[in-house]
């Protein structure tokens, strides 16, 4: 059975009575009877049985009087399976006698005819197509969806199969898809798009092309098709998404239509339209339809193609009747199509076209049928008002009628959300993005990727400081003065402009800053202004406005593109800022610049200005990758500049990678070398090289430490101006090389503070590297404690060596330093004279001079810190006392003997001889230090 369209099928009862007649008239047609009646065939009966109460029936009742006025033409009609006559026949019955026709159960009455028909042999069973389903879905009832879901279950025991043909899936029918998916869950879905080619074909086929004679000449549909069309090639590559030749043909076949016009008819007969609109009825159609453009004679002669205005107009109908899907949109074409229309024909095509767009994105998704500019151009293009584009365009725009977003897309959005609280969070939008600065700071994100920008040219780390056009000068100084951290980098300070007035208001307060207050500040100005056409802020209040409100409501999706439209307000700008001039300001220079070129600028014209005695004040240095600049502590270039046994040796390991550069530190900018071979500065060589300008600061600033402080000192704090104008060193590769190279002549001659021993190359190697950390982040100040050792100090450590012969003590270590030589004469006494060395002091016939020397060996060490000073003194003690001392810790039992004396001397205490081994005892356990450390007020 084969059924097409309503037939009828209004509700359940009359979906029923059609089924019922298609199989009846089909069976009869095919030559068969079966014993199954029909809900027409048990009113005939009815009628047959019933004869005189059925003219008085047709008497006495003038509705069925007038169909039928004897019972033969009643029983015509049932026979017929007129389905109206049998409702009014079967209602005029109820209301007289309360006979009710129908037996209400289609499904029991399908399983019986399928029954029969097999049992009989006229056939398998029942296969039920029913095409153009889609206006039955349009108005069914939930009664019918529930007969439909009973129907389509029989399939489980018997032969019975139901076949639905829609030109609609599920998500078309609005706020009843979920009612129709209830009934789809009994059925298997079959998704059948329309292939654009095949589209293409059928319209195509419904076109009549043949070459006619006009005025003499013979035309040809070929050679008129191919003049026009010719001009669409790159249009048709985009609409094919570059497909094959054949679906390129397929479309210029379709000429007259607009290439586009030919596209946006493939996807409307899969997404939109019914049976009564459909693109095949479009082609059909002499009012707003094809055949209706043909018949334009304005047309012929203007050389125009059919664009897509035309199938607004036709499939308009279409949209009204979907007030969910198409609402937004028709609403806006009610809205404001008198006020395009008054701009002309032009005006209402395009606004048309757009709507169109609109329309077909809310049914699916494709980048064609996105209303973006680019698209809505491709729409009329080739057409005789095409240089209008941009004008119509921006009528539409500025004037509110179909607004373009911050990605260029003409989208009509829907919004439910009340009006009153978007215009109160549009208040307090307005007073919080008040200048550019703040729009700026919507996403934090725009701020870094802008330093990123800049910091990926310059070859100095930058700080910045980010500052409106429309601030006050106090403001602006507050901000300079507090916002730069450090005294080695960049100080630029970036100014943003809301409009062009603001932008050039700023200047003179700009010059003014750069020559005065701050010289060594650059100040760039950027040209492009946020709000250039005068719209771009309050569309951008607006987007944050209704964002913060569909937030509230828990409208996410229209949160978030509110969010993304204002932030791609704000990112086009920064495109547009990217790309266009700026100003820089330094010290009394005004230079206009691209933006793109300004830190290149910095690089090679200003930064060696501000830091006179950096790295690039040498044009080679300057001409390194940024990437041999890049923030870091690199300890292999210290390493190398400190440990390298000549200038070979240095060239050869900085040869690999990223620390290629730093070989050329030792070259001029003439390609001379300025260093010696054994790493040695050159005599006679100017000393405008970074090399040479920091080496004479690292001395001048450590001879000044020698003479202040005789003790130990932080490293850190001594070279601290280092880091400031006109040096301005920070941890990279070069000046990591630079500062290790001016430390190397310092090995050894420096000492660590806390172990008392000379820096070699490796400790100074970490120096180094803890420098740079101390500077930048104040840390590993503990590290950075250091001292000048003397030529006095290594004498004085060898010839205590000597005297205690410390070298074959037991747990004494090494011996390079006077603090490793206190822990050494501390075990000596513990390992060899039992005693402490002071007890040598009150030996029998003890002269003054030893005493002393013992006194001051003592104090070195007690003392954790020991002074050049002390060391001298010690040391000439020693030399002239050394044999003196020596003798006495040669001889035997020198020390106990002194222990005693000392004990004995004590006032008011006498201790006997046998005594001395429990006092001893007594001694070690109160004395909370070993022997070498007692001291004689403690015992």
């Amino acid at each position: 059975m084969v059924l097409s369209g309503v037939e009828g099928a209004y509700n359940p009862h009359t979906f029923a009575l059609t089924l019922e007649r298609n199989i009846k008239e089909t069976l009869r047609n095919a030559g068969h009877t079966i014993s199954v009646n029909s809900d027409f065939e048990n009113a005939i009966e009815l009628v047959e049985n019933k004869a005189p109460y059925i003219q008085e029936l047709i008497d006495s009742t003038p509705e069925l009087r007038i169909i039928a006025k004897t019972k033969e033409e009643i029983l015509q009609k049932l026979r017929s399976f007129d389905i109206e006559f049998y409702l009014i026949l079967e209602d005029v019955l109820q209301q007289k006698y309360s006979v009710q026709l129908s037996a209400g159960d289609l499904t029991k009455w399908l399983s019986e005819v399928e029954a029969e028909i097999r049992s009989k042999g006229i056939a398998n069973g029942l296969l039920i197509f029913w095409d153009e389903f889609t206006s039955i879905l349009d108005t069914i009832s939930n009664g019918a969806i529930n007969m439909l879901q009973k129907i389509a279950e029989l399939s489980e025991k018997q032969n019975i199969y139901l076949y639905l043909i829609s030109h609609r899936n599920t998500k078309a029918y609005g706020e009843r898809a979920d009612e129709i998916k209830k009934m789809q869950d009994r059925f298997h879905i079959i998704q059948y798009n329309m292939e654009a080619i095949t589209t293409y074909h059928i319209m195509a086929a419904t076109l009549k092309k043949s070459d006619v004679i006009q005025n003499g000449v013979s035309l040809s549909y070929d050679v008129i098709r191919d003049a026009k069309m010719y001009k669409f090639d790159e249009l048709i590559t985009y609409l094919t998404d570059n497909k094959s030749q054949q679906s390129k043909d397929d479309v210029k076949n379709l000429f007259p239509l607009h290439p586009y016009t030919a596209f946006l008819c493939s996807s409307l007969a899969d997404h939109i339209g019914s049976a009564n609109r459909s693109v095949f009825n479009f082609m059909y159609d002499s009012k707003n339809g094809f055949l209706n453009f043909l018949q334009d004679e304005e047309a012929y002669t203007g050389n125009r193609l059919l664009t897509a205005n035309c199938l607004w107009d036709f499939f308009l109908e279409s949209f009204l009747g979907d007030s969910i899907k198409y609402g937004i949109v028709t609403e806006t074409y009610h809205a404001h199509i008198n006020d395009v229309a008054n701009q002309g024909v032009q005006y209402e095509k395009v606004f048309k076209g757009i709507l169109l767009l609109n329309a077909m994105r809310n049914t699916f998704e494709k980048e064609q049928v996105l209303p973006s500019s680019t698209n809505i151009k491709y729409l009329f293009s080739n057409e005789n008002f095409d240089d209008e584009l941009d004008t119509i365009l921006e009528y539409l725009d500025k004037n509110q009628i179909v607004q373009k977003d911050p990605s260029d897309n003409f989208l009509i959005a829907f919004s439910s959300l009340p009006a009153t609280e978007i215009n109160e969070e549009k208040k307090r939008a307005e007073a919080h993005y008040k200048d550019a600065l703040t729009i700026l700071e919507f996403d934090p994100s725009h701020k870094q990727n802008l330093t990123k920008w800049i910091d990926d040219t310059l070859i100095r780390c930058g700080e910045y400081c980010f500052l409106s056009c429309s601030a006050d000068e106090y403001f602006i100084k507050s901000r300079l003065n507090k916002e730069f951290k450090q005294p080695y980098s960049l100080h630029i300070a970036l100014l943003f402009a809301m409009d062009e007035e603001e932008r050039q208001a700023m200047s003179d307060t700009v010059a003014r800053f750069a020559k005065e207050d701050f010289q060594n500040v650059l100040f760039v100005v950027f040209t492009e202004s946020l709000n250039e056409d005068l719209l771009q802020r309050q569309r951008f209040i607006d987007y944050v406005a209704t964002q913060t409100v569909a937030k509230r409501h828990n409208s996410n999706d229209q949160a978030q593109t509110n969010q993304k439209n204002a932030n791609q307000i704000v990112l086009n700008w920064l495109n547009r800022l990217r790309q266009g001039n700026c100003t820089l300001y330094f010290n009394t220079n005004e230079i206009l610049l691209t933006a793109n070129n300004a830190a290149q600028h910095i690089n090679q014209n200003i930064i060696f200005k501000i830091f006179s005695s950096g790295l690039e004040i040498m044009q080679s240095m300057r001409q390194r990758p940024t990437t041999f600049y890049k923030q870091q502590n690199s300890q292999k270039s210290a390493e190398v500049m400190l440990c390298a046994i000549d200038r070979d040796d240095a060239e050869k390991k900085f040869a690999n990678g990223q620390y290629t550069p730093a070989k050329f530190l030792f070259k001029d900018d003439n390609d001379n070398y300025i260093v010696e071979q054994d790493l040695q500065l050159k005599t006679g060589i100017p000393t405008n090289h970074p090399l040479i300008l920091v080496q004479n600061k690292v001395d001048e600033l450590l001879k000044k430490a020698k003479q202040q402080h005789a003790a130990t000192f932080n490293l850190g704090q001594v070279l601290s101006s280092l880091t400031d104008v006109p040096f301005g060193l920070y941890s990279n590769i070069p000046n990591v090389a630079l500062l290790a190279f001016s430390l190397r002549k310092y090995q050894k001659e420096l000492y660590n503070a806390e172990v008392g021993v000379p820096i070699t190359a490796d400790n100074l190697r970490d120096k180094v590297a803890d420098l740079f950390s101390y500077w930048q982040n104040g840390k590993s100040e503990s590290k950075l404690r250091v001292r000048f050792g003397s030529k006095e100090e290594k004498e004085l450590i060898d010839i205590l060596i000597a005297v205690f012969d410390l070298r074959n003590v037991p747990e004494v270590g090494e011996l390079s330093s006077i603090k490793n030589v206190r822990w050494g004469i501390a075990y000596y006494c513990k390992h060899k004279s039992k005693y402490p060395l002071w007890s040598l002091k009150y030996t029998e016939n003890a002269l003054e001079g030893v005493n002393k020397l013992i006194d001051q060996i003592v104090n070195v060490v007690h003392k954790e810190d020991t002074q050049t000073e002390q060391i001298k003194q010690l040391l000439k003690s020693i030399k002239e006392y050394q044999h003196d001392l020596q003798r006495l810790l040669l001889s035997k039992d020198t020390f106990e003997k002194g222990f005693r004396n000392f004990v004995n001397g004590i006032e008011s205490v006498t201790i006997e001889n046998d005594w001395w081994n429990e006092l001893s005892k007594y001694l070690s356990e109160r004395m909370s230090e070993e022997i070498g450390w007692w001291k004689e007020a403690d015992v």
